[in-house]
């Protein structure tokens, strides 16, 4: 038998992280595991990881707007202030269902790897994928790795391999991008 968190678990999505408090009202923007375009509908529950533990948030109505094309921004009901809302800070939230039932378009989509844990081939280092830029002729990801965030070609010699079912990829950051203060 399983217990309500694995209930939950095995029912939705890890959908992106909370990353900040926006203004005083106990907003928080919400940074997404695909682009925000692509996002179909608002949700009315979010499930936040704390602690282990998948805790339901109801979200404030009419309080959710696109910030920009991976964040948007929404109220929850049991926060209200700005403190509330950033001890929620850096913590992953979940939807119900499948990603399809949230969002349109390919799921190998560079921008869709938005918050892929990563590892760099040489060092090991860990990190995380925190935008995809397309710019014409030279699209860039952008990872946050060692404290630095850093731009890499989105090209076959620098992202190794990626696992979309673990939301995992390991990539090669030159030698000069590495070494940038």
């Amino acid at each position: 038998m399983q217990n309500i968190t694995e209930q939950i678990e095995s029912t939705s999505f890890e959908a992106g992280k909370l990353i900040k408090a926006h203004g005083v009202s106990g907003r928080i923007v919400l940074r997404l595991s695909h682009p925000a375009k692509d996002l179909i509908d608002f949700p009315e529950w979010i499930h936040i990881r704390i602690n282990g533990i998948l805790v339901p948030f109801q979200v404030t109505e009419e309080s959710v707007f696109l910030k920009d094309s991976n964040h948007i921004v929404m109220g929850l009901d049991e926060v209200a202030d700005q403190p509330a809302a950033r001890e929620l800070a850096d913590h992953a939230f979940n939807l119900p269902g499948e990603w399809s039932d949230w969002f349109q378009g390919e799921t190998e989509s560079p921008a869709s790897w938005i918050g892929f844990s990563i590892e760099e081939s040489i060092s090991g280092q860990p990190g995380i994928v925190t935008d995809y830029q397309d710019i014409p002729g030279n699209p860039l990801l952008e990872i946050e790795i060692g404290g630095k965030t850093i731009l890499v070609p989105f090209n076959p010699e620098y992202i190794l391999r990626t696992d979309p079912d673990k939301r995992t990829m390991v990539v090669r950051v030159p030698e000069d991008l590495m070494n940038l203060k």
